[in-house]
């Protein structure tokens, strides 16, 4: 939310018209100053609400329970009506659009049925995949602004992958929304699209794992980087001991900064010094006001362990974690062959339930690249060093 506020650029639409808000005068100016991100003046200037913004939060498909091919395309699933509710949200940052004097007849109707209802019952897949891209269109014409396009939980159709049942979740049906939602948006190779999640999968990364493996097929592409193995990025993301330290100070909490610092540990850096804190945990410590642990789970993370709790009986799997834990490191070894996808989390799943001789078996390395990423979603371990086929994890102290 703080890189939209950053971005975007502050209007009205008045008389049919578009009236721009000198920056100086809007109160997020005055909500970045004095930081970090203010004292860099070219940066600040070139970008600082001079954009449409596009905030597509996908958090909703995290609780998807259903969602499946069936013989007639009618959208009744929760996944469907969670979607609309995306595309509802994503719309209702610029309600008063539908009024500028640009805008046709037929496009104000559109407009007001993905803001209304996030679009009825009769609806085409195309109806959802398309509904982003003819935000930008219409907010290019009637605010004569670059526009960027913000994805938040990007991943949150793995969390469904690696819960639900097989015949709830079809992998390929969700699959082909994913990939097919984020390919119209790039269609353009113009728009800035930024990306914010845990999970790398191929599917997110607009392709099919069956293709994603032949570069050649690959028409639209996303590049991925990790909060970890970027300093750069990071610092926009991530908070510093000290900023932590200082925010705690603002809502009178300077005492609390140790247990914060036992519990969240911060995340390590590639190829830098740096340890940096999840901005969203910090501040819902803050919220919740307590050191216990309910401040930074979720229901989401509490079914995640309860589906995989036989992960740990796994020697290889296991071996990895305890070596973080107690010896602060451990090296594996993993082919860049082997790829993440929605498939994994199944058949990790699946495998995970069989009988403790097939689970005590050696685990695949598309297994181990599984669990790895898991235990970093829920915090366990972090990466501190990674090149060609070597990944070094180091442990977060456990909760």
């Amino acid at each position: 939310m703080m890189a939209v506020q950053f971005l975007n650029a502050s209007t009205e639409i008045i008389k049919g018209k578009t009236r721009h808000h000198s920056r100086r005068e809007t109160a997020v100016y005055s909500l970045f100053q004095g930081t970090k991100i203010f004292s860099m003046k070219n940066f600040f200037n070139e970008h600082f609400q001079k954009h449409a913004v596009i905030y597509i939060d996908l958090a909703p498909l995290s609780c998807t329970t259903e969602a499946y091919y069936r013989n007639k395309p009618i959208f009744d699933q929760d996944f469907h009506e969670k979607f609309k509710l995306v595309i509802k949200n994503m719309y209702s940052y610029y309600p008063s659009l539908r009024y500028h004097e640009e805008m046709k007849a037929s496009e104000v109707k559109s407009f007001e049925k993905y803001l209304q209802d996030g679009m009825n019952d009769e609806a085409t897949p195309s109806k959802f995949w398309k509904s982003a891209s003819f935000l930008k269109k219409l907010l290019q014409k009637c605010l004569k602004k670059d526009v960027i396009v913000i994805v938040d939980s990007y991943d949150a159709l793995c969390k469904p992958c690696m819960i639900q049942h097989k015949s709830k979740i079809q992998i390929p049906y969700v699959a082909s929304f994913m990939i097919e939602f984020s390919r119209v948006i790039i269609l353009d190779r113009k728009t800035t699209v930024l990306y914010l999640g845990t999970f790398n999968t191929a599917e997110l990364m607009l392709g099919a794992p069956s293709k994603f493996k032949n570069p050649q097929t690959q028409v639209y592409t996303i590049q991925h980087t990790a909060f970890s193995s970027d300093e750069r990025i990071a610092k926009y993301f991530g908070l510093t001991k000290q900023e932590v330290a200082d925010i705690l100070t603002k809502y009178s909490m300077p005492d609390h900064l140790s247990l914060v610092n036992d519990l969240l540990n911060g995340h390590a850096v590639l190829n830098s010094s740096l340890t940096l804190f999840n901005t969203r945990s910090v501040l819902s410590y803050i919220q919740n006001r307590n050191a216990t642990t309910s401040a930074f789970t979720s229901p989401i993370t509490s079914e995640i362990l309860q589906v995989y709790q036989k992960l740990f009986l796994n020697p290889q799997i296991s071996e990895v974690l305890m070596q973080c834990i107690f010896k602060d490191k451990a090296e594996v070894m993993i082919s860049p062959q082997v790829l993440l996808c929605f498939e994994s989390f199944l058949r990790f799943k699946y495998l995970l339930h069989n009988n403790k001789a097939s689970i005590n078996k050696t685990a695949k390395s598309e297994d181990i690249l599984t669990s790895i990423r898991i235990f970093q979603y829920l915090g366990l371990i972090s990466i501190i060093d990674e090149r060609a086929d070597l990944s070094v994890y180091r442990s977060v102290k456990s909760h």
